[in-house]
């Protein structure tokens, strides 16, 4: 049974995962600024991987893109092989992080309408449809990003943070702002969470991310969580393009 390594480089964190066939058998995530190559290397030479894949929403280092082409490392992007139509219009700008959420949704709810709402440093939100077609997505700021904005971009709005609850009304300046970066995200889930099931019926919310418990509690219909969401996905892209 093949050996996969699955490396998810995402804005704020980086996950790394090792597959033995379909299982996910050890797993380990930290902040992007607390690794470095050698970290890489050491999980490859104890592993010894057949197959690399990696997926990465930031620009890679020429250390790294070396290290790469040296053990042929598969990169994630629209032209490889995938049991699903892509219909976005601009396939190669399309983020390696929702090509690989998308292939994991496939296989793990097949024949289902799916929403992925991807709750990290940007919100996604990617449609793949029970006929299996990617029909496409949004891309919104995140939570943290909603609430740094509005300091960083007027002079006396205060930095806020997330804490506690979500409130729905704000009583102060203070929870206001933590109103508008939290219970508005959820309100624009909902929204879309109510188009697709006026467009397309029965909908499966599948929510990942740094920050998806915000939304766990306040959207409703079926959901699951995924939080290793993309690396099943890159396993399943794996699996479809060996050699």
């Amino acid at each position: 049974m093949s050996r996969r390594l699955a490396i998810d480089i995402g804005n704020t964190r980086l996950k790394i995962g090792i597959f033995s066939g379909n299982d996910l058998v050890m797993i380990d995530s930290r902040e992007v600024n607390e690794w470095d190559q050698s970290y890489i290397n050491g999980w490859y030479e104890n592993f010894v991987p057949q197959y690399v894949i990696v997926s990465s929403t930031i620009e890679l280092s020429a250390e790294a893109v070396k290290w790469m082409k040296k053990v042929r490392a598969f990169v994630v992007h629209p032209f490889l092989r995938y049991p699903f139509k892509i219909s976005y219009k601009t396939p190669g700008t399309l983020g390696q992080d929702r090509l690989a959420a998308v292939s994991a949704v496939f296989s793990l709810y097949k024949k289902q309408n799916v929403l992925v709402i991807d709750a990290g440093t940007c919100i996604t939100y990617d449609f793949l449809s029970s006929s299996g077609e990617y029909v496409g997505g949004n891309i919104s700021p995140g939570i943290q990003m909603r609430l740094a904005a509005m300091h960083y971009y007027t002079e006396k709005l205060p930095r806020v943070f997330m804490t506690g609850e979500i409130k729905w009304l704000g009583q102060s300046t203070e929870e206001a702002i933590r109103a508008g970066g939290g219970a508005m995200a959820i309100m624009e889930a909902r929204g879309m969470i109510s188009y697709l099931e006026e467009k397309y019926g029965e909908l499966t919310i599948v929510l990942t991310g740094g920050d998806y418990f915000y939304f766990l509690k306040y959207l409703e219909g079926e959901k699951f969580v995924e939080p290793n969401l993309v690396l099943l996905g890159l396993n399943e892209i794996m699996k479809n393009n060996e050699i």
